[in-house]
């Protein structure tokens, strides 16, 4: 009596995120990939929720937000569609370049992922203590897959002047103006500490700067007053 009790209950607080979704038509942006998936809660006539789980199939996912996620597959000849509150590992699917200072390696983690309309934002560990925050993507640079471990090939980097972050929020931007749209990097004590930032011009406030990180290469302009001398 209790597990039916449960299941009604926990039936009547998804049912409402999955009909939002449109129920019985895929969403307008999944994220494609192959998963095993435990506890997925499957609303299904007259709101009675059933829990699957299932290994090694191909899926398609929608972050719902608040850390859940919608996800589609098919089995046994049916087609399944839930929801699920367990973790779903999220992954760039290729190399891609961040507002045009950030080039991340293929294989890393998406975390944090939210929905801003027919795309998305989302957390990248891109080195040890430093994440990109709310970076802008869309669902066909994302698969739903277990992370490997991305590197990049090795850039030179010319020599110059050498800086470290002075603020643990550290914008970059592809242009030396205020309104360019800045990428955002979250940076450990330990990280600004570490990290060396080469220069390689200024103008006017404004330090042109790269480095290279376990699964990125940074190249973008910060302001000085971002920066100091080791």
């Amino acid at each position: 009596m209790f597990r039916v009790a449960l299941a009604l209950v926990l039936g009547a607080l998804l049912a409402p995120a999955l009909a939002a979704q449109d129920a019985g038509a895929p969403p307008v942006c999944e994220i494609r990939g192959h998963l095993s998936i435990s506890d997925l809660h499957v609303i299904r006539p007259p709101g009675v929720m059933t829990v699957r789980s299932f290994e090694d199939r191909d899926v398609r996912v929608t972050p719902l937000g608040g850390g859940r996620f919608r996800v589609r597959t098919h089995g046994e000849g049916a087609r399944i569609d839930g929801s699920t509150d367990q973790p779903v590992p999220i992954l760039l699917g290729a190399e891609h370049t961040f507002l045009g200072v950030a080039t991340v390696a293929a294989g890393t983690a998406v975390d944090a992922i939210e929905r801003v309309g027919d795309a998305f934002r989302g957390a990248l560990v891109i080195h040890e203590g430093v994440t990109i925050q709310r970076a802008p993507i869309t669902c066909i640079d994302l698969r739903a897959q277990p992370p490997t471990d991305g590197a990049l090939e090795s850039r030179p980097i010319a020599r110059g002047p050498i800086w470290r972050a002075r603020v643990w929020r550290f914008r970059l931007r592809a242009i030396a103006e205020d309104d360019s749209p800045p990428l955002l990097l979250e940076l450990t004590p330990e990280a600004r500490a570490a990290i060396s930032w080469t220069e390689n011009r200024r103008v006017a406030g404004w330090v042109e700067v790269r480095a290279r990180l376990a699964h990125a290469f940074l190249d973008g302009w910060a302001r000085d007053t971002d920066l100091t001398l080791p």
